[in-house]
């Protein structure tokens, strides 16, 4: 039996290597083109030799290196994607003079946290000096844990073994110039929806090492896809310093996944005092910094990077206030807050209503 049809349950996604190429897994885990041919004999997976042997990428090298080829990623059965429209059999994407750009927010709360309202300027910045844009929610979509079974390395090479959104995120990735990651500070970092997203994106690189600049990366998987990188946060507390867990994240992940030479980083807004968004009689007082904004999209497509100048003004604090005045306004805040989610009669709290909206 070569494909199971059913979507794998969390105890479904368990494989480890064996001898001659296979893999001890549970039913459900192996699912595409690659999948086709193989059996299943005592719970082992036995890919087609050829699979087996050059692996799916290499198979496919014959395939003419265009700009926008992603690999045997896009050469899939089509289907729809989750706005619904149709993806091709076997199309190979080209991706034109115009960038193409992907951004995720990670916010849980999705459209109306203080990360849209940061990342939403920059995108019609890079709209206006002629980018294609495209805005994932991640907590609306199925995109689940890595499991660490290794699979889109050795059995599959540039295939999950799991069946979910990250499928079809993947291929979007792969005819996209420039990759937004939006998210609240979270423990430091990013939010867990995100970072189920960055986790899965280890198909983007090889199982094997190479040594770049004296560092040990992962080289590419799509040589012929070069990105550059956008990050977006903001947190509750005011100082700069909060964010450089994040930043060293992304910076050490985009040299490591990119195989060192891959992923540039264009540029981080990362804004602290972010919940000042969440006021909405405050909003008129950063228009100067939602106008740096989308000049910093327009930087992104135009000069491939944030310029300094505008980087200068991103990172101006939105408000003029010292740390004990800054912690007596934001107590103050907190408290009205606590007060007005504590007088709602039960039953009508909201989807994860709480004092802060990242």
């Amino acid at each position: 039996m070569a494909r199971r049809d059913r979507e794998p349950a969390a105890s479904d996604l368990s494989c480890r290597p064996v001898e001659d190429g296979g893999a001890r897994c549970h039913a459900g885990d192996l699912h595409g083109e690659a999948a086709r041919g193989a059996v299943v004999d005592e719970g082992v997976f036995r890919l087609p030799a050829d699979v087996r042997r050059h692996g799916v990428h290499e198979r496919d090298a014959d395939l003419p290196a265009l700009p926008g080829y992603a690999g045997p990623v896009h050469r899939r059965r089509g289907g729809r994607d989750h706005e619904g429209h149709h993806r091709p059999h076997g199309g190979i994407l080209r991706v034109g003079e115009r960038t193409q750009i992907l951004a995720f927010n990670g916010s849980p709360r999705a459209r109306r946290g203080n990360t849209e309202k940061i990342l939403q300027p920059f995108l019609e910045g890079a709209a206006a000096a002629g980018a294609a844009t495209e805005t994932l929610y991640l907590r609306e979509l199925k995109i689940r844990e890595c499991q660490g079974c290794y699979a889109c390395h050795m059995l599959t090479p540039g295939l999950c073994a799991i069946r979910d959104d990250m499928t079809w995120i993947v291929e979007k990735m792969l005819a996209s110039d420039v990759l937004v990651f939006a998210s609240p500070l979270y423990v430091f970092t990013v939010s867990a929806y995100l970072k189920a997203l960055l986790d899965r994106m280890m198909i983007l690189g090889t199982l094997e090492l190479k040594v770049v600049d004296g560092v040990v990366v992962h080289p590419p998987r799509f040589p012929v896809r070069k990105w550059r990188w956008v990050v977006i946060s903001n947190a509750g507390f005011p100082e700069r310093e909060h964010f450089e867990p994040m930043e060293a994240l992304f910076r050490r992940f985009a040299w490591a996944i990119g195989g060192g030479t891959q992923v540039a980083i264009a540029g981080m807004i990362l804004k602290g005092m972010g919940e000042l968004f969440s006021v909405p009689s405050m909003l008129p007082n950063y228009g100067w910094f939602f106008d740096a904004c989308r000049q910093a999209g327009g930087e992104v497509v135009r000069e491939g990077a944030i310029t300094p100048a505008t980087q200068a003004v991103l990172d101006r604090p939105l408000l003029d206030v010292g740390p004990d005045e800054f912690a007596a306004l934001s107590n103050t805040f907190i408290e009205l807050a606590v007060k007005k989610a504590r007088s709602r009669k039960t039953g009508q709290e909201k989807t994860q209503g709480t004092a802060v909206s990242g």
